[in-house]
């Protein structure tokens, strides 16, 4: 497999990554004011990004900005106006944990499934992640960005995926010995927990486990 995931894209020159993004931005900008009433109100200033210095001319989007656009649902869009795809072409929705306030979610088609799909593969294989790993995947929820997306990025290598989110700590800490996984994944402050109270709950010091590569986020 190399020392990249995707190895013609990862080496390529930067001018041409460049010029890759500036291009995959304009046929997604010209899709999503095509396709969503909200796009084409809050874009209708950006007709076509030259390069990445025309960056700061296109208008940011909040949080609160979503969450007002997604009140204006409906049973054939229930994402509200901000919502691009077809229901019929949702085959997924996530959502943020909604701790600030009410939720924002995010319709995925299959495309988009097999885009995160090899991007996350790529992150998580440039942090390490190998065919041989057997890896603790212990986000709880499947709803958030977090969970099944990184489940199949890290399926996508070949790697060995244990679902362990949701488990109580101690069973969770068992599952990690058990299967003797090499890696663990999960929110940082989690990582870290799950250390530090490791002899508390199976009566071993975290560094006994076979967890090699910890990889932290959220």
């Amino acid at each position: 497999m190399g020392s990249y995931w995707d190895n013609e894209f990862e080496t390529m020159p930067w001018e041409d990554v460049h010029q890759y993004w500036v291009n995959k931005f304009n046929v997604l900008l010209g899709y999503a004011k095509s396709k969503s009433d909200f796009y084409r109100e809050h874009l209708k200033a950006i007709e076509t990004l030259k390069s990445f210095e025309f960056l700061p001319s296109v208008p940011v989007m909040t949080k609160h900005e979503i969450r007002d656009a997604q009140l204006k649902n409906s049973k054939d869009s229930p994402l509200g106006s901000i919502q691009c795809a077809k229901i019929e072409d949702i085959v997924q929705v996530i959502s943020s944990s909604g701790t600030t306030g009410r939720p924002v979610y995010y319709g995925i088609t299959q495309k988009d499934l097999e885009g995160w799909r090899n991007a996350l593969a790529t992150f998580t294989y440039t942090a390490g992640i190998r065919r041989e790993d057997i890896a603790a995947h212990v986000v709880g929820m499947p709803i958030f960005a977090g969970g099944e997306p990184y489940f199949g990025g890290m399926r996508h290598i070949g790697a060995t995926v244990v679902w362990a989110g949701g488990l109580a700590t101690q069973r969770l800490l068992e599952t990690l010995r058990n299967m003797h996984c090499t890696a663990i994944l999960g929110t940082t402050s989690f990582d870290l927990y799950l250390a530090e109270h490791c002899k508390e709950f199976i009566g071993i010091e975290a560094k006994v486990l076979a967890v090699m590569k910890v990889l932290g986020g959220g």
